[in-house]
């Protein structure tokens, strides 16, 4: 039986995917937990109709966060942290960190989830962020260093 879901569904599908399961399951478990919704005509041309809306909405704010990262790949982004006198960080730097930075700089919302580390940020140094937009993947360096408080009282 075809279905539509209408929620993430652990294992089966993303929220507007269209999928085949067991009439019995889509009938007993699916549909009256609201999860997904029988696949009629109309159902699949809303469906089709949601899903054309969602990937221009993708496809502009991909735009978006390109044109607003294009200066930062060349110039990049400091990040400082306290370090002890080797240069190791007394916390590591996550890419939650990165891309709060990135959407402070960039002026457009930068999330998580698009951004790859690499190695973990445990000491000062230069590293390569890629940061993943749609089908491309940009590349970002980001320079931590020591801050100038915690250096001086290491």
């Amino acid at each position: 039986m075809k279905v539509i879901l209408t929620t993430d569904v652990k294992k089966l599908g993303r929220k507007g995917d269209i999928i085949e399961v067991a009439k019995g399951y889509a009938l007993n478990f699916l549909v009256p937990q609201k999860r997904a919704e029988v696949a009629t005509m109309s159902a699949l041309a809303e469906a089709e109709r949601r899903h054309e809306r969602n990937a221009v909405a993708v496809a502009e704010r991909s735009e978006a966060i390109k044109s607003a990262l294009k200066p930062l790949m060349e110039s990049g982004i400091t990040l400082s942290a306290a370090a002890n006198e080797k240069g190791h960080l007394f916390a590591a730097i996550h890419s939650a960190d990165i891309a709060q930075t990135l959407t402070e700089r960039s002026g457009v919302e930068i999330p998580e989830s698009v951004i790859s580390v690499g190695k973990e940020v445990k000491e000062v140094g230069e590293y390569k962020v890629v940061v993943a937009v749609g089908e491309e993947e940009l590349g970002v360096p980001v320079v931590v260093s020591a801050a100038e408080e915690a250096a001086t009282t290491a």
